[in-house]
């Protein structure tokens, strides 16, 4: 893409093609199966109809908004997804996100994760945002800190990856505007 980096846009994942999103996630399947149980995992066309019905249903109930990342041609390069902390009182959010393998290290993970903030904050009135890195992840972890993002915690063998408990990072960051 010789585009500049800041040409891109966040869509609900539901306004994309079944095809658009089972060839997106088959063509990252190695970046989800380094950070999943291969049992977990399903890139099957069924699978990604479900995807795509929880899209409609989550953002229906405002408790998670699952978005494609889209080139200006329409290219799906990649996805996030924004879940509400299921405690009225908190207004606070987990984001998670990908990038196309094709695109990741070349500046995209910082902008889409801001990006991905800001509408978190701005749009659905989150009052803070965290997000969680496997801890030998440092570049991730270098990413999020780099748009505002603090670590405050260490989650001790957090999530059994391929038959072993994994320590995660835990970082935040505060919706400024409604403080």
């Amino acid at each position: 893409m010789d585009k500049p980096l800041s040409n891109f846009y966040l869509v609900p994942m539901h306004d994309m093609t079944l095809e658009d999103i089972y060839l997106y996630y088959n063509d990252n399947r190695f970046q989800h199966e380094q950070n999943f149980d291969p049992g977990d995992l399903d890139f099957s066309i069924q699978s990604q109809r479900i995807r795509l019905l929880r899209s409609i249903i989550e953002a229906d109930r405002k408790i998670a908004y699952r978005l494609s990342v889209i080139s200006e041609d329409r290219k799906m390069i990649g996805v996030v997804k924004i879940a509400g902390v299921f405690d009225p009182h908190q207004f606070i959010c987990d984001i998670s996100y990908s990038v196309d393998k094709k695109l990741d290290g070349k500046g995209y993970n910082g902008l889409i994760l801001n990006r991905a903030t800001n509408l978190a904050f701005k749009e659905y009135g989150y009052r803070k945002a965290t997000l969680t890195f496997l801890s030998t992840n440092e570049t991730g972890i270098k990413t999020a800190q780099e748009v505002g993002y603090v670590i405050v915690g260490l989650m001790k063998k957090h999530e059994k990856i391929r038959g072993e408990w994994k320590d995660f990072i835990l970082l935040e960051k505060l919706n400024q505007d409604i403080l």
